[in-house]
């Protein structure tokens, strides 16, 4: 993901906890202003945490090994769901498989790799089923995979391309 991409994301993302910071507390507390004040602090406070945390997670990323004959096409920081839990880390797409490495700081660390024969179809998501940042992958088996990813559209045209 570009830098570009990702100063957009936390901007975003800092906007909507501001906002709904910001209209909780002008509400709970009957004073608009109030609300703008603690809305625009929470928003810069809250991306500026999650920066903080991307950072240090990027820094505990595993490796992803690669098979003989493996390239990468595509790759970027994503979480799986794995039961209750989005288990941070990496996800890569090779010319074989789609493969998923969990970084340190998860309770459920993990590593996935499923053959890009397996898979039967791929589907944009929504994460809570709202927020459009999700790949949905159907396996021939019957089983589905959640990830939630940058840049969501990009994903599926990749992973369309090659299964």
């Amino acid at each position: 993901m570009n830098n570009q991409r990702s100063l957009g994301q936390l901007l975003g993302t800092g906007l909507m906890f501001g906002l709904a910071f910001g209209v909780f507390t002008g509400v709970t507390r009957h004073d608009v202003t109030a609300g703008l004040v603690t809305g625009v602090i929470g928003g810069v406070l809250f991306a500026i945490g999650i920066a903080i945390v991307t950072k240090l997670a990027a820094k505990q990323l595993r490796p992803i090994e690669l098979g003989p004959g493996e390239t990468v096409l595509h790759e970027g920081p994503a979480n799986h769901w794995k039961g209750i839990e989005a288990v941070g880390g990496r996800l890569v797409l090779t010319n074989h498989k789609l493969r998923f490495s969990s970084h340190k700081m998860n309770v459920a660390n993990h590593e996935q790799a499923v053959a890009l024969d397996q898979i039967a179809s791929i589907e944009p998501g929504r994460t809570m089923g709202v927020i459009p940042n999700a790949i949905v992958v159907h396996l021939r088996d019957g089983n589905t995979e959640r990830f939630v990813v940058g840049g969501r559209a990009s994903w599926v045209i990749r992973i369309r391309e090659v299964i």
